[in-house]
């Protein structure tokens, strides 16, 4: 039963086109930062209505912006792997040493050209590796993985570190 002081007005259970036709408007109204009192009057619901579907709305927000980010995010990864291996192929390339020799075949009495290749028969090219280096930064920077700048190993007082066999022999003796 109503209170006395506030007027009972009944209204229909709305249907779901009309409930996401309510739910769009809601959303305007309140990103202009109308009133939920306001924007009550206009839809002709009650306050709790709004409430309740402004809470839904701002589930979906958020729903909608995580799933946009990560697949936005999982594609940029996609694409840093690619670019990834594309310099790792560049760099192998760069280390083969490959030649050419024009060959007679008596059999079908022409000639052909014959290609060969030795790996790693000449120093790569570094700048395919500094690619390497700036996709797994990139990687990194996205993922919100800090890498260190420089990790320096040092024993005793700053010095450096003894180890025979697995043992440091300035701390395991």
């Amino acid at each position: 039963m109503p209170h006395k002081n506030t007027p009972h007005t009944f209204r229909p259970k709305r249907s779901v086109a009309q409930l996401d036709r309510d739910r769009m408007v809601i959303a305007a109204m309140y990103l202009k930062g109308m009133l939920m009192s306001d924007i009550a009057k206009r839809v002709g619901v009650s306050m709790m209505t709004i409430s309740r579907d402004l809470k839904v709305i701002r589930e979906d927000w958020r729903k909608a912006t995580t799933a946009d980010y990560d697949t936005l995010k999982m594609r940029e990864i996609a694409t840093i792997d690619l670019l990834e291996r594309t310099h790792w192929e560049a760099w192998e390339r760069s280390t083969t040493a490959t030649s050419v020799e024009k060959v007679w075949d008596a059999a079908e009495e022409e000639w052909f050209l014959e290609t060969t290749e030795e790996l790693h028969a000449k120093p790569g090219d570094p700048r395919f590796l500094s690619g390497v280096r700036d996709c797994v930064r990139d990687r990194c920077d996205l993922l919100g993985i800090k890498p260190a700048d420089r990790l320096e190993l040092t024993g005793k007082d700053g010095g450096g570190i003894r180890v025979i066999g697995g043992i440091d022999l300035d701390t395991d003796i």
